[in-house]
């Protein structure tokens, strides 16, 4: 086929017009790129400055679930925010947002308030440290800290044995920072999961890997037939989605240490253990001794600390703080001529 020169000069110019533009769109894209850059790196200095006890990998995570994946059909809900280390995260997320607009969506963050004595080294070094004491309500370090996202946030102080969430309202993602004690654990169990929905919602247990909290292991593993794992995130984090509708009454029922078996017991950190890298299971293992701790079987507790050793795990992380209390308590009922 033959061109005149008119229509080689236009064809000429069409190919300098396409590659024009496909420079231009490389430097937009790179533009852009940088930007987003320049964006993550500011907020995770941010991210960084707020005083928590939670770790970056944790409040990245919660942020980028609100960006990318939250959908709006449910609430999120954040039990026990303390200071909004990661109601922060997740309001910055929800922002984020394409799917959500303007505040038709909030974070529900949930806690007491109230100041207590062990809390202060978690600010020491900020500009809280030596602000409170015992009894005081910290209200304005939280607002202070979630201030560039308040609006996206509804704050709920109270004792959450007594907080109600209306089983109507969907929850898409529940954080549970908040079941310290068997009797929180509960009150969570029966007045929050009733509104997660199958298919559709998220439970987030920031304290899945720390050793204070043995029953959340227990009953995970009892509802394990409605939950599947999902995500693993240092330091302490462990994401369940939720699968099937939970029986009612197995929401309703008062648990306790009394409702577990030790063979249920032995299934249950057998169970998380197997969910977590093998680096982050010293953790497990100080749960499952503390579990005896808490029901003052110290005998038990030794047992279960010399199984650790048997078995060659190093005593690192909370096993530490395990075995120091194990330590103390038989300096003390040495000292007592027990």
């Amino acid at each position: 086929m033959n061109f005149d020169s008119s229509s080689q000069r236009l064809i000429a110019l069409v190919s300098i017009g396409v590659v024009l533009l496909a420079i231009a769109l490389a430097l937009y894209t790179k533009r852009i790129r940088r930007k987003r850059k320049a964006a993550r790196a500011r907020i995770s200095a941010e991210f960084k400055k707020l005083a928590g006890m939670t770790s970056m990998p944790e409040r990245n995570f919660v942020r980028q679930y609100a960006a990318r994946e939250f959908t709006g059909e449910g609430a999120i809900v954040d039990l026990g925010c303390w200071m909004g280390s990661f109601t922060r995260p997740l309001a910055t997320g929800l922002r984020e947002n394409p799917r959500i607009r303007g505040g038709e969506c909030r974070i529900h963050a949930y806690d007491r308030f109230v100041w207590e004595k062990w809390m202060n080294p978690c600010v020491a070094g900020t500009r809280w440290e030596g602000r409170y004491r015992d009894g005081d309500d910290f209200r304005d370090a939280f607002l202070e800290q979630v201030g560039p996202v308040a609006d996206l946030v509804t704050v709920h102080a109270g004792d959450l044995n007594e907080e109600r969430w209306d089983p109507a309202e969907p929850i898409e993602y529940l954080l549970i920072d908040a079941m310290k004690t068997w009797e929180l654990a509960n009150s969570v169990v029966a007045n929050f999961f009733p509104a997660l929905k199958p298919g559709l919602s998220l439970i987030h247990h920031q304290d899945f890997v720390h050793f204070f909290t043995p029953w959340i292991h227990l009953l995970m593993f009892r509802f394990r037939p409605y939950f599947e794992p999902r995500t693993y995130v240092p330091n302490d984090s462990f994401i369940f989605t939720y699968r099937e509708q939970i029986p009612a009454a197995l929401l309703e029922k008062r648990y306790s240490f009394a409702d577990f078996s030790e063979a249920e017991v032995a299934e249950a950190f057998a169970y998380s253990l197997s969910l977590i890298p093998a680096a982050a299971s010293a953790n497990i293992h100080a749960a499952r001794i503390m579990l005896h701790i808490h029901q003052e079987d110290w005998s038990g507790a030794r047992a279960a600390m010399e199984r650790v050793r048997g078995a060659g795990i190093p005593l690192e992380k909370d096993l530490k703080v395990v075995s120091r209390l194990l330590e103390n308590h038989a300096l003390q009922s040495a000292a007592a001529g027990r």
